[in-house]
C-alpha cells in the first residue's frame, strides 16, 4: 500500500500526462575543488562510487577532452572494470594517466532528486531540442525534484552546442560528454553511474516511447519491483506509428535469439526505455561489459540472474525515423554480443552471486 506521502507525489505526476574505500576527492595535491573556476573543473561520474584501493585512477583538476586514446586494460571486477572511457584528456601539467575519463558537468547543489533521467545522444542535433521542451513541460508539472543527464556519445554534428546551451538555461539538466563514439550501452552506463536520484530511468532522444510512462514506472518501483521496462510485446501495448518492415524483422529475429541464448522470461529486453531503483542500476551497469546495442539484454540477464523483480509496462509506440542502427552490420554485432554474454557468464566474469541474490531467487 502506498503511503500518503507517495500519493502526494504521484497525483501531480499523473496530472502532467494529461573490499573498497570511497574514492578520494580530487585534486588532493592542489587545492579544494571548489576553488577552481567551473569551466576548468570536471566532475567525474565515478567520484561517488567505491573503488578498490589498489586501482583507483589518479586524476587532476583541470581536464578537457582532446581526442581518442586506446582504452586502458580492464581492472578487476565491478565498476572499476569499466573505467576505460576511451578518451584522452590533457591536464595542466600534461601528466599522463592510464584511466581516461569522460568530461562531466558538476552536479548542482540542491535536494536529492527523486528521479534521474538519462538520455544518450549521438548526432541528435535535429530533434533533441523538441525532446527537451517536451521533457521540461512534463516534469515541470510533475511536482517532484528531478534531473536530466544528457550524454553526448561522441557526436559529430551540432549536438554538443545544443546540449551546452540547454544546460546553461536549465539547472535540472546536466551534460556528460566524451570522445570518440562508444555506443549506446556505454553512454547509458556513464549516465547511470553519474545519476543522483532515488530512481534512474533512461529513454531514447526521439521519445518514441511517451514520457508519460514515467508515472507507471514509478508506481511499479515504489510498489516493490526493482526494475520497470517498457514492453512492445505486452498484450496491452499498441503501435500508433509502427516501425518500417526491416526494423520489425530485425527486432523479431533478435528477440528470438535473446530468448534462446540469454533469457526467456522477459518478453522485451531491447525496448529503449527502462527504470531502476538507483542501487540496482549502479550494481548492474557496474557489472556490465557490452557497450553497444546488446547492453539491454546483458543488463536484464544480470538482473534475472541476481533475482531482481522486473515489471513489464505496456505503452503506445510512436516510431520516429532517423535511427543510427545499421541493419546488417549491427545485427551481426548484436548476435556476437549475445554470445559474449553467455561466454562471460560461463567464465565467471560477472562475479559470484551473494546471499541476498540467492534469497531473492528463492523468494
Amino acid at each position: 500500500m502506498m503511503t500518503a506521502g507517495w500519493r502526494a507525489v504521484e497525483a501531480p505526476l499523473r496530472s502532467a500526462t494529461t573490499a573498497c574505500h570511497p574514492r578520494p576527492a580530487h585534486p588532493p595535491q592542489a587545492a579544494p575543488r571548489g576553488r577552481f573556476p567551473f569551466v576548468r573543473t570536471v566532475w567525474h561520474p565515478l567520484d561517488a562510487v567505491s573503488w578498490p584501493a589498489t586501482c583507483a585512477p589518479q586524476r587532476r583538476a583541470s581536464q578537457s577532452v582532446v581526442g581518442p586514446e586506446p582504452p586502458s586494460p580492464r581492472m578487476g571486477r565491478g565498476v572499476a572494470s569499466r573505467s576505460d572511457a576511451g578518451v584522452r584528456v590533457s591536464t595542466a601539467s600534461q601528466q599522463s594517466h592510464s584511466t581516461p575519463v569522460p568530461a562531466v558537468a558538476r552536479p548542482a547543489a540542491g535536494p536529492r532528486p527523486l528521479l534521474s533521467l538519462v538520455i544518450p545522444a549521438y548526432n541528435e542535433g535535429q530533434r533533441l531540442g523538441a525532446t527537451l521542451r517536451a521533457l521540461a513541460a512534463y516534469f515541470g508539472a510533475a511536482g517532484f525534484p528531478y534531473e536530466i543527464l544528457l550524454v553526448d556519445d561522441g557526436s559529430t554534428d551540432g549536438t554538443a552546442t545544443l546540449v551546452a546551451e540547454a544546460t546553461a538555461a536549465d539547472p535540472a539538466l546536466r551534460a556528460l560528454a566524451y570522445l570518440p563514439n562508444r555506443g549506446k550501452g556505454y553512454a547509458i552506463r556513464v549516465g547511470v553511474l553519474a545519476a543522483r536520484g532515488d530512481y534512474v530511468m533512461f529513454t531514447d532522444a526521439d521519445l518514441s516511447i511517451p514520457i508519460a510512462i514515467t508515472a507507471d514506472f514509478l508506481v511499479a518501483l515504489r510498489g516493490g519491483y526493482d526494475i520497470a521496462i517498457a514492453s512492445r510485446w505486452h498484450p496491452d501495448s499498441t503501435n500508433l506509428v509502427p516501425p518500417p518492415l526491416f526494423r520489425r524483422v530485425m527486432g523479431e529475429t533478435f528477440r528470438w535469439c535473446v530468448r534462446r541464448l540469454v533469457i526467456s522470461d522477459v518478453r522485451d529486453t531491447q525496448c529503449g526505455c527502462k527504470a531502476y531503483r538507483a542501487e540496482v542500476a549502479r550494481r548492474l551497469f557496474g557489472q556490465s561489459r557490452i557497450d553497444r546495442f546488446s547492453f539491454d539484454a546483458e543488463v536484464i540477464f544480470l538482473a534475472a540472474r541476481a533475482g531482481y523483480r522486473i515489471k513489464e509496462v505496456p505503452f503506445a509506440l510512436h516510431y520516429s525515423p532517423g535511427s543510427s542502427v545499421r541493419p546488417i552490420r549491427d545485427s551481426l554485432l548484436m548476435l556476437r554480443d549475445l554470445l559474449r554474454i553467455r561466454s562471460n557468464a560461463a567464465r565467471g566474469r560477472y562475479g559470484q552471486l551473494d546471499a541476498a541474490d540467492l534469497a531473492r531467487r528463492l523468494a
